[in-house]
């Protein structure tokens, strides 16, 4: 599930919301915990729940789970497994064993670590893509048998170069991402708003070739979309 858009749109607020009226992210949580328990009840199955926040910054990785200094020193690294899966090997995941409570202050912690900056249109503005990794795995009480599945939540970092209403991401056709791209000179942006478009244009270039089926996929091309690859190809949905 991606959130794109304009900086100011309210893409954060959709997927965090805040203490009083809970965003997406908490919402699906308590539901797979209300799902998680009634199940468990029934007595044929047992469930486990982990979290993790991993933030994409000028290129660089952060784990947002982890304490303020370690934080900001610690370097994380993108590998791709023999069968394909690709990880980022030393990232926090957390296990959500006391329902709901957890779950608001793993997300609330990791919040609080996230890069925030002030833009022309947007004076607590996001500079940063944070992705949320909720895996749910169960166990069958008589057959042993194991299931996993793993759902990505993402709050893209929003751009101050669009100028009109933001398009659904999945609609805007990359030719159109790339215009948006280049209407600001590129000696006036930060450098994080150089780094946001880029990444942003990556993935609509990563889109564009799963979209027309293409053999070969730019996954690689930012970090964004190479941590994203399990997500966006073949056997997920987006």
């Amino acid at each position: 599930v991606l959130a794109y858009g304009q900086t100011g749109s309210g893409k954060t607020y959709t997927m965090m919301g805040n203490e009083t009226d809970r965003g997406l992210v908490h919402r699906i949580l308590e539901y797979m915990w209300d799902r998680k328990s009634t199940r468990e009840k029934i007595g044929h199955q047992e469930f486990g729940i982990s979290l993790s926040l991993l933030e994409v910054h000028n290129e660089i990785l952060y784990d947002l789970l982890l304490a303020d200094k370690e934080l900001r020193e610690k370097r994380l690294s993108i590998r791709q497994e023999s069968d394909g899966e690709v990880i980022v090997p030393g990232l926090t995941e957390a296990s959500i064993t006391e329902g709901m409570e957890d779950v608001h202050r793993v997300i609330d912690r990791g919040m609080r670590n996230r890069w925030v900056g002030e833009t022309d249109v947007n004076r607590h503005s996001s500079r940063s893509h944070c992705i949320v990794r909720i895996r749910i795995s169960g166990r069958s009480v008589a057959t042993n048998e194991l299931t996993q599945g793993t759902l990505v939540l993402v709050d893209l970092a929003g751009s101050e170069r669009v100028s009109t209403p933001p398009t659904p991401f999945t609609s805007l056709p990359v030719n159109t991402v790339h215009e948006h791209l280049q209407n600001r000179p590129s000696h006036l942006k930060s450098k994080d708003t150089q780094s946001i478009d880029e990444a942003l244009a990556a993935l609509g270039d990563v889109m564009d070739a799963l979209g027309s089926k293409k053999s070969d996929v730019p996954y690689r091309n930012s970090k964004l979309t190479h941590v994203l690859q399990n997500a966006l190809g073949v056997g997920s949905k987006v």
